[in-house]
């Protein structure tokens, strides 16, 4: 079994989904493995006016670019665990009105990619336009002795989509019924 699941950010009935980042320059630096502070204080994301009732907030919202956004209630138990190379970025929440539904999110931002992809092992497609990227992945094995000591929370380089935690703060979350978010398994990828 690994020590490392895939967060899964999942939208519950009734609860809202989040459109593109506002009022930060470049969203896909949230995957690039760059550290964001000093962080601007006007970031927020609308909820998708393609989903008009739901308007309940999860404790980790699914949104367009991908980013890790979550109470903060979630925070502090991520936080807690003292994960190596992750940053919390405020952000605010724009109701269907335009309010401001909360201001009490964030980005957990792990800013280190980990290089420990056993490439021997994985079934990787390599993108043709970027070849530092891969595309698709239909076997993914991870070499933990290659995961920085202390990184509960992380992205993998070249491969950036999926959010990797450590199995044991995955169960601390889970044993806590935050809603909006699920773990499963590398295999499951």
């Amino acid at each position: 079994m690994n020590n490392y699941v895939i967060l899964n950010a999942v939208p519950d009935p009734g609860f809202c989904v989040l459109e593109e980042i506002e009022d930060m320059d470049d969203p896909l630096q949230l995957r690039k493995g760059v550290k964001l502070e000093p962080w601007p204080d006007d970031v927020k994301f609308h909820m998708d006016p393609n989903y008009p009732k739901a308007i309940q907030l999860g404790d980790c919202i699914n949104n367009l670019p991908g980013a890790i956004v979550v109470s903060k209630r979630l925070k502090k138990l991520i936080e807690a665990a003292k994960p190596a190379n992750v940053e919390y970025l405020p952000v605010s929440i724009i109701n269907h009105k335009g309010k401001v539904a909360s201001a009490d999110y964030f980005i957990v931002n792990p800013y280190r990619l980990q290089d420990c992809i056993d490439q021997k092992q994985s079934v990787l497609k390599w993108n043709a336009i970027d070849p530092d990227l891969i595309v698709t992945c239909k076997k993914l094995i991870i070499d933990e002795g290659k995961v920085a000591k202390g990184s509960k929370i992380f992205r993998l380089k070249h491969f950036p989509f999926p959010i990797f935690v450590e199995r044991a703060l995955a169960e601390k979350i889970e044993s806590e019924e935050l809603t909006g978010i699920i773990f499963t398994e590398i295999e499951e990828l």
